[in-house]
């Protein structure tokens, strides 16, 4: 390399021998040190400039593969992890809903219930009038008098001794009065005879008429006695009658009375049994209609507070998604953003080294000139 300017030292003048020939020891050693310091830096130069393509070179590769590197957003696709979530509280069934009332199929205990007193018979319904068959005991009384007859034997025998008598008187008396006195005396007692007949009859008739008098009264009392028989019979069975007829209506008043208050006992026990059975089954009904009302509000509420849950957690997954995308987009953004600091970094180091290298390529003879000037200007080159 040339410098220009200046006289070389070197430099041969005509007529005159070398110049190194007439320099100094000290000059000697101090261009065979400049010499070498030229030659060392020259080979480091060289040395440093293989090591700046082979360093450039590997920046280059690395440079590629970097520029090939391709920064992904690590939450690009991330998706709410909330979104498919399902209200596990809303396919909840009601589990009162197929509850039955246990008081809705409860017979009445008293409805076949029937009275005691239905089936009773009146105890004197079947009693007979003792009296009924009594017969009148004068019934066949015969009147004792009805037979009587009149006796004659008096009338006879009186009669036999009249005409005994008049037989005797007749003949007594038939010698001394003469047939005409006799006449007269048959006539006298064929009149006493006569008058003695009709008293007889007499006798008869009345004896007769006392006969039918005792007869008739005899019939009467027979009658009398009857009728009074039969009159107490008839007002025996009449008082028996009446007697039983009482007993039979009192104990047929009885009897309804006791069936009526007994049916009357059988309804209220019925009735009871019935309000109560009816208040049972109401007071079921309302207590599963309450356990529904209340089961169904409870699930209600809790299918309500799960989809709020839900909705909460959809709403803050979706935040957090949408956080950690834009989280990854700056991301991207600030890797792009230091590859193009580290690559501008890479370029200027790399510029500045080969900066360095060039100027160190240049100043190793600027460095040698000054060093020959240097050792000039104090008078190493002057052989004096």
């Amino acid at each position: 390399m040339a410098i220009y300017g200046s006289r070389s030292p070197f430099k041969k003048t005509e007529g005159n021998a070398s110049p190194l020939k007439a320099l100094p020891p000290q000059a000697y050693v101090a261009i065979g040190g400049a010499v070498l310091d030229f030659f060392g830096k020259r080979k480091a130069r060289k040395q440093a400039k293989r090591q700046q393509q082979a360093d450039q070179q590997r920046f280059n590769e690395m440079q590629a593969q970097y520029n090939a590197i391709e920064f992904q957003n690590p939450y690009e696709g991330l998706t709410n992890p909330y979104a498919g979530l399902t209200n596990q509280m809303s396919g909840l069934t009601n589990q009162y809903e197929g509850m039955t009332n246990q008081f809705s199929g409860l017979t009445n205990q008293y409805a076949g219930l029937q009275s005691q007193y239905g089936g009773m018979e009146n105890q004197f319904a079947g009693l007979t009038n003792q009296y009924a068959g009594l017969q009148n005991r004068f019934s066949d009384m015969q009147n004792t008098m009805e037979d009587l007859r009149v006796d004659t034997r008096a009338a006879d025998f009186a009669r036999e001794q009249s005409q005994q008598q008049q037989a005797n008187l007749l003949s007594s008396l038939g010698g001394a009065a003469g047939s005409s006195g006799v006449a007269g005396l048959a006539q006298s007692l064929a009149a006493a005879g006569n008058q003695q007949a009709r008293q007889a009859s007499l006798d008869i008739a009345q004896q007769e008429r006392q006969n039918q008098m005792a007869s008739r009264g005899e019939a009467g009392r027979i009658q009398q006695m009857q009728l009074g028989e039969a009159s107490r019979l008839d007002q025996l069975r009449a008082g028996e009658t009446a007697r039983l007829q009482g007993m039979t209506a009192q104990e047929a008043a009885r009897i309804d009375q006791l069936q009526r208050g007994d049916r009357g006992r059988i309804q209220q026990l019925q009735m009871g049994e019935r309000a109560r059975l009816q208040g049972l089954t109401a007071q079921e009904a309302g207590r599963l209609d309450q356990l529904q009302r209340g089961e169904a509000s409870r699930l209600q509420g809790l299918s309500a507070g799960e989809q709020s849950r839900l909705d909460q957690l959809m709403a803050s997954g979706a935040f957090q998604v949408d956080m950690l995308d834009r989280k990854g987009q700056q991301y991207v953004e600030q890797q792009n953003i230091n590859r193009i600091t580290n690559m501008y970094g890479l370029s200027a180091s790399n510029l500045s080294s080969s900066t360095n290298v060039a100027q160190n390529t240049g100043n190793e003879f600027g460095e040698l000139g000054a060093a020959f000037g240097s050792m000039y200007a104090d008078g190493v080159f002057d052989p004096s």
